[in-house]
C-alpha cells in the first residue's frame, strides 16, 4: 500500500517538475531573445506573444500529464486529474 501511494506521489511530483523546468526553461530563453519586452517596462502585449505563451504553456502541461500518467503505478486518470487540480492551485498563486 505505501510503496503505491509514494509511486503515486512520485509521479504527480514528476509531472510537476517536468512542467516547471520546461516553463522556466523556456521563459528564460524567451527573454533572453527579447521576445516579450523585459519585466519592469509595462508595455501591451500583442495578441501573437500571448498566443505563443498559451501554446508553449499548454503542450508543457500536456507533457507532464502525460509524464504522470506513465509513471502512475495504476489509475492513471485520477493522478492527471490530482496534477491538474495543483497546477491550478499553483497557477493562482502565481498570479497574486
Amino acid at each position: 500500500m505505501k510503496k503505491n501511494m509514494f509511486k503515486s506521489i512520485g509521479a504527480i511530483l514528476a509531472g510537476f517538475i517536468a512542467v516547471v523546468i520546461a516553463s522556466i526553461e523556456t521563459e528564460f530563453l524567451r527573454d533572453s531573445l527579447a521576445i516579450f519586452p523585459p519585466q519592469p517596462q509595462p508595455q501591451p502585449y500583442t495578441w501573437l506573444m500571448l498566443m505563443f505563451a498559451l501554446i508553449y504553456r499548454s503542450l508543457y502541461t500536456v507533457t507532464g500529464g502525460y509524464v504522470t500518467v506513465r509513471l502512475a503505478p495504476n489509475r492513471p486518470l485520477q493522478h492527471a486529474i490530482v496534477l491538474g487540480f495543483i497546477g491550478i492551485v499553483a497557477g493562482t498563486i502565481g498570479t497574486m
